[in-house]
């Protein structure tokens, strides 16, 4: 239930704040089963028993006059026909009325005037159930100035997340907020009734969806030099970035290579993969030792041999013995060669017959891409870079800016959204004029879209020419 702020520069002095209402669609419910009077400190519901002490609900609908946020009592449960409240109502209620749980009953305001870099504590205001908005007026703010609010339960000091920090000057022209305040401008229409901001949200997902349906790849969901994790010595695996687009498959991986010099490592299939590992028995660190440590356990001892040697980063380690039962490996030296020397971490990969080098080839499967090879010392601490395709981007505040490249086709997508919505079983899709521009701009940008980046083949002739 993360607040959603938007601001602009008001028409007098300062900055103007509105703070839209959470959503609560979901929230548990009751209706009250008698007429009340003003002045009440205990209703009388359809059932209580959802609700508990010192809760708040509000009485009536979001942005009716005269709806209130209430106080459950502290020590006094709510019963099957009654909840005791903590002090009286403000105002009557009529049988059928809607009383239903909010988790805040405040909005906590802070101010940047550094550019959004650090926040200070501005104001703390009452959340207004009567409004689809709490307004607040900062007489003292300028247009350079950030702010940014969470909601507050006054009771039990619990809060939501912050908003998004925004200018003073309100949303840029392709942020979420931007684009549904044009479409609900350019219609004649405003937040209420069957238009909420939930329906304007789920359709600029819909939107977004099928604009990156229509494409397999936009230039424009493009990653490039992006670091994906820091190599380890006997490491051979790193995550996928959570942003890959397919990251079980390398179709949309461009590039992958240690460092910002380093060749590109070329994509073999798992069969092709599992070759290079034929004889390698590999397990991971399960209990992390201390230096000097006689025994160590690790995930699985049934394909190491009943004695030898394992190779932990830098680390060789000689044992005499293995119990499968535990995966328990023992008679290992207390020091010297074949020690224990180092406290590796749980999950960090045991090695047996293994060669350390530079991978040359990657496979991809569960999310992880893996080496043919593990790295060796030359590689600690490198970083692995990947070019890639980028999933559709997440958002959770309308001042998150949208990375499609036409914010007005999405408007015109919502727009025609609005009037199906208002219209109904009257609506012609066909006459509408804001589908037809969604469709159009949508072709123009498929046509314009240019794929620069291509898949090729470089050989590795350093073997002809005597290079290593």
């Amino acid at each position: 239930m993360n607040p959603k702020l938007r601001t602009k520069v008001g028409e007098g002095i300062g900055v103007e704040l509105f703070i839209q209402f959470p959503e609560v669609q979901s929230n548990k419910f009751t209706y009250l089963s008698d007429d009340e009077a003003s002045g009440q400190t205990a209703i009388s519901v359809t059932s209580g028993l959802g609700f508990a002490v010192s809760e708040y609900g509000y009485m009536g609908m979001v942005g009716a006059e005269k709806s209130e946020i209430v106080l459950l009592h502290s020590s006094t449960s709510p019963t099957a026909s009654a909840i005791t409240l903590a002090a009286a109502t403000s105002f009557a209620h009529s049988r059928g009325d809607r009383f239903t749980f909010i988790p805040y009953n405040q909005i906590v305001i802070e101010k940047s005037t550094d550019g959004g870099s650090s926040y200070s504590s501005l104001t703390t205001v009452s959340l207004r159930v009567d409004s689809l908005e709490t307004f607040y007026a900062d007489t003292s703010g300028s247009s350079t100035d950030y702010y940014r609010v969470k909601f507050y339960n006054e009771t039990d000091a619990t809060s939501s997340d912050w908003s998004d920090g925004i200018i003073a000057t309100g949303f840029v022209h392709n942020s979420v907020g931007a684009v549904k305040k044009r479409a609900l401008e350019q219609t004649g229409n405003e937040i209420g009734g069957i238009i909420t901001h939930e329906f304007l949200n789920d359709s600029l997902w819909e939107c977004r969806r099928k604009i990156d349906r229509s494409l397999k790849r936009w230039s424009f969901r493009t990653a490039f030099d992006t670091d994906i994790g820091n190599i380890a010595e006997g490491a051979y695996s790193v995550s996928v970035p959570s942003t890959l687009r397919n990251p079980d498959s390398p179709q949309n991986i461009l590039g992958l290579r240690i460092g910002n010099s380093g060749r590109q490592i070329s994509y073999i299939d798992k069969g092709l993969f599992n070759r290079w590992y034929e004889g390698v028995p590999h397990t991971t660190v399960a209990t992390q030792p201390a230096v000097g440590a006689t025994t160590l356990v690790i995930t699985t001892t049934r394909d190491l041999g009943s004695s030898g040697s394992i190779v932990i980063g830098s680390n060789t380690i000689t044992y005499t013995a293995k119990t499968n039962s535990t995966n328990t490996l023992s008679g290992i030296p207390a020091s010297g060669d074949g020690s224990i020397d180092d406290t590796h971490a749980v999950g960090v990969d045991v090695w047996q017959n293994a060669s350390f080098g530079e991978p040359t080839t990657y496979t991809i499967f569960e999310d992880t891409i893996r080496f043919n090879i593990p790295f060796d010392s030359t590689y600690e601490g490198y970083n692995l870079y990947m070019d890639f395709y980028r999933t559709l981007p997440d958002y959770n505040s309308d001042a998150d800016v949208l990375d499609e490249p036409d914010a007005d086709l999405i408007v015109s997508y919502l727009k025609h959204k609005i009037k199906e919505r208002k219209e109904k079983e009257k609506y012609d899709i066909t006459k509408d004029s804001a589908f037809a521009e969604y469709t159009q701009s949508l072709s123009l940008m498929i046509s314009k879209e240019r794929i620069s980046q291509t898949t090729e083949f470089v050989p590795d002739i350093g073997h002809l020419v005597g290079a290593e």
